[in-house]
């Protein structure tokens, strides 16, 4: 049990650290919606952790008895281990959606900057052709 709850602790910091990833004034739309979704994840976690914490806090008051050595029957264990499962299985799923949410905001970062690429050497191609049209042109005379 003291590994479980070392685990939520490092869970919660984790957690604490992705609420704050962003700057506090992000410049950039992307960054708040990154910061949306970590928030969500955050959350996630948060919740995750809380459920275990109280699972793992009753079976410690179960198996504590009053004046008497801890005693862990079967059926505690089944319970711990069904609580710990059962955080594996939400932090999963809220993993991969995350995940997915992540890489799909990268891809239009990646996309937009594509876009912003092709948008400078078209106009740097502009300029150059402006500053070649403005030269005086030589002209050219048939030979007499």
């Amino acid at each position: 049990m003291a590994e479980q709850s070392a685990l939520n602790q490092q869970l919660s910091d984790q957690a604490a650290h992705m609420d704050n990833f962003v700057r506090n004034e992000p410049l950039y739309d992307v960054e708040k919606d990154l910061q949306n979704i970590l928030s969500q994840q955050a959350r996630n976690i948060g919740q995750s952790t809380q459920a275990n914490d109280a699972a793992n806090k009753e079976i410690a008051q179960q198996s504590s008895p009053p004046g008497g050595p801890r005693q862990m029957t079967p059926d505690m264990l089944e319970a711990f281990k069904k609580a710990s499962d059962a955080q594996v299985a939400a932090l999963s799923q809220a993993h991969d959606q995350t995940d997915q949410q992540v890489v799909q905001k990268l891809d239009d970062i990646s996309q937009m900057q594509e876009l912003v690429k092709i948008s400078t050497n078209s106009n740097h191609s502009t300029a150059i052709n402006r500053t070649l049209l403005s030269k005086p042109r030589p002209t050219i005379t048939p030979a007499t």
